[in-house]
């Protein structure tokens, strides 16, 4: 009865300790996925701010071609 007793909190022990890397790697790809979708909204927040300018530098010199 004991070594039942025994054998049940060593693997009730042992399923903590597994559960604790499953529950890091958890963590981890939830914030790998935080930094992925925050460098993809930095991404489009420059890609139009590039196209603004571009259109600008565009609008800019059709002005000049049309007062040359």
């Amino acid at each position: 009865m004991m070594a039942n007793d025994r054998v049940r909190r060593v693997a009730s022990a042992t399923n903590v300790w597994l559960s604790v890397p499953t529950t890091i790697l958890q963590s981890q790809a939830s914030l790998l996925r935080f930094w992925a979708d925050n460098i993809e909204k930095f991404a489009q927040t420059y890609e139009k701010g590039s196209e603004t300018v571009r259109s600008s530098v565009e609008q800019e010199a059709q002005q000049a071609d049309r007062a040359a």
